[in-house]
Parts: C-alpha cells; structure tokens; sequence
C-alpha cells in the first residue's frame, strides 16, 4: 500500500476520533495501540514498545531531574529562594518585567552549568511562580503562555 493512502486513512482515523468528542490525547494514543500493532508485527510490537520503554527510563541522565526538585523545594521552603531574587532583583534595577528577564536568565545559567533543563525548570518554577503572582504578575506570563492577549 503506498504511503499516501497510509496517511488519509490514520488522518481520517484521527478525525473521526476527534469528532467522536475523545479528548486529545486519548485520541492519539488510540492511534498509537492501532499503529503499533498494525506496522509493528501485532502483539510483538507491544513488547518492543515496552522494552525500549524500560530502556529510556533505565537511563541515569534523568537522576538529577528529582534532586533538582527537591532543591526547588528547600529554596522555596526556606525562603532563601526569595532572598536570592530580592537582591538580584535590587541588583538589575528598575528594568520592566525585570522578574521574567531575570527567570530566563538564571534558567539559561542553571541549564548550563547543571545539563538538565527539566531539573532547572523545575526548581525555578516552584521559585518564581509564587514570587511573580505575589509581585501582581499576569499569571498567563508568569506560566509563559504565550496564546492570550498581550491587552489582558
């Protein structure tokens, strides 16, 4: 069967998943179950899937996801994470929206030095959200959504 045919029948599958009123992300994991038994050898696919899944969380680069978190956590606790964004913030100055230049900032510093931009999202998160909204930031910007209106 030729690619393209391939392609109308999981799109027209999807779209009727979707019109069906299936959320999402249920939808496309539908569709995930019917390729990998369709294009993967049946059931064998399943345990292909399985083992590589096992593989990728087997993986020792994601230990310092939850230490990252955990230091998030004692920063925010503690309120050391506070004290260290006051000074900074005296430090940079009146400059507008210094809070998120200053989130981006130390984000980048902390992706860099540590390798792992998950643990640093994290921990920064659990920092800077609060203190954001406290200060009477929009929450939409405090989150980095960028879908509302810049007006609101």
């Amino acid at each position: 069967m030729e690619w393209y045919y391939i392609l109308i029948i999981v799109w027209s599958l999807i779209l009727i998943l979707f019109l069906s009123g299936m959320p999402v992300a249920f939808a496309f994991i539908t569709m995930n179950f019917i390729g990998i038994y369709t294009w993967m050898g049946g059931t064998k696919g399943f345990i292909i899937v399985v083992k590589s899944a096992f593989q990728m969380l087997n993986n020792f680069l994601l230990v310092p996801v939850p230490l990252f978190v955990l230091m998030g956590m004692i920063l925010f606790h503690s309120g050391a994470g506070w004290l260290v964004i006051d000074a900074l913030d005296r430090w940079i100055g009146r400059i507008p929206g210094r809070l998120s230049v200053l989130a981006v900032a130390a984000g980048t510093a902390f992706a860099v030095e540590s390798g792992v931009p998950m643990g640093t999202t994290a921990m920064l998160g659990t920092v800077m959200m609060p203190e954001m909204r406290r200060r009477g930031y929009n929450k939409a910007m405090s989150l980095g959504d960028c879908t509302n209106n810049i007006a609101n």
